[in-house]
C-alpha cells in the first residue's frame, strides 16, 4: 500500500530543501570554528597491503564547521604506556555537503588532514558519516567527521602556513650535517641539493633548520658527499664535513629527547653482527 498522497512530505522540494541548507548553513557559519583542510595526496600504495606508503600535504582550504565535542576531546585522553605518554584524543566536526561541493575537492576522506586551531595540532579523518542526519526532507545535508589525533610517520608536509608546517619540522626524521666553506644563509622549507640542479641531483632534502654551521635536513633522497658544495633555492652554497662513514650520521628525532634507540643500537653492535657475511651472529655464540 502507498503512502498518503494528501499529506505532503516534501522529499522532493527544491525550495524546502534549500531552505533547510541555508539555515544549517547559517549555524555552523555562527556558532562553528574556521579550520584548516588538508586533501592528501597518495605518492606511492603498497598493492600488496593494500596500504598507503607515502603521502603528501601540499594544499589547504579553509572551512567552517561545528565542533560535536563540546565538553573536551574524546578518546582515551593522556596515558603513560610501555612507550611512553601517548595522547589518544578524538574529535568529531560536523560540516555542510555543499561547502565541498563549491571547493571542487569531492567528498571529505578518510586520511585527510584536519588543522585545529586551539591547540594547534593536525587530526586525522578516520570516518567520515555522511547519513547522520538521515535524509532529512529527502536530501543528505552534512558530513559528520570523526578525527584522531595525528600521529606522524614521515609524511611530506609543505603547505606554507608555519603552523602546520613546523610539526613536520620537529617530528621528521633528519640528519645533520655540518658546514664548512661558503656563503649565503639556508632558509627554513627550502630544497638544498648537491649536483647541477634540483632535477638532477645525486642529494637532495629540505631545510629543518639552520644555524651554527649545523645543517638539518627532512626528506633526503640520496647520498651526500665531503667536496661538493650543498646549494640552496635562495642561493645559499657550502661544503659539508661528513663522520668517517655516511653511516654515523644518526637520524634525529628531537621532540623526544628521552629517546634511547640509538643508545641501544650502538649496543646491540658490540653484541651482535650484522654485517652481510653473518647477518644472524651465529659466530658470536
Amino acid at each position: 500500500m502507498a503512502t498518503n498522497p494528501y499529506f505532503n512530505k516534501n522529499y522532493s522540494s527544491q525550495s524546502e530543501q534549500d531552505l533547510y541548507d541555508d539555515l544549517m548553513e547559517e549555524s555552523i557559519k555562527i556558532h562553528g570554528i574556521d579550520v584548516s583542510y588538508l586533501p592528501r595526496d597518495v605518492q606511492k600504495i603498497d598493492y600488496l597491503f593494500k596500504d598507503v606508503e607515502v603521502s603528501r600535504f601540499n594544499t589547504t582550504h579553509d572551512i567552517e564547521m561545528f565542533v560535536d565535542s563540546v565538553e573536551q576531546f574524546g578518546g582515551e585522553g593522556d596515558f603513560l604506556s610501555k612507550f611512553g605518554v601517548e595522547i589518544r584524543d578524538t574529535l568529531e566536526l560536523t560540516v555542510m555537503v555543499n561547502r565541498f561541493d563549491t571547493l571542487n575537492i569531492g567528498r571529505p576522506k578518510e586520511g585527510d588532514l584536519i588543522f585545529f586551531p586551539f591547540n594547534k595540532q593536525l587530526f586525522e579523518v578516520m570516518f567520515v558519516e555522511d547519513e547522520q542526519i538521515f535524509y532529512t526532507l529527502g536530501k543528505k545535508f552534512v558530513y559528520r567527521l570523526k578525527l584522531e589525533l595525528f600521529e606522524y610517520s614521515n609524511q611530506m608536509i609543505n603547505t606554507g602556513i608555519e603552523d602546520i608546517d613546523n610539526i613536520q619540522y620537529k617530528n621528521a626524521y633528519s640528519i645533520e650535517l655540518t658546514t664548512t666553506t661558503g656563503t649565503g644563509d639556508y632558509v627554513v622549507g627550502e630544497n638544498v641539493f648537491q649536483g647541477t640542479d634540483l632535477a638532477s641531483a645525486t642529494a637532495k632534502g629540505r631545510v629543518a633548520s639552520w644555524a651554527n654551521n649545523t645543517l638539518e635536513l627532512i626528506d633526503v633522497v640520496g647520498k651526500f658527499v665531503e667536496g661538493v658544495t650543498v646549494d640552496g633555492d635562495g642561493g645559499a652554497s657550502y661544503e659539508i664535513d661528513l663522520p668517517d662513514s655516511y653511516e654515523d650520521v644518526e637520524l634525529d628525532m628531537p621532540n623526544d629527547p628521552l629517546s634511547d634507540n640509538i643508545d641501544y643500537e650502538k649496543e646491540a653492535d658490540k653484541v651482535i653482527d650484522f654485517s652481510e657475511n653473518n647477518p644472524f651472529s651465529e659466530e658470536d655464540l
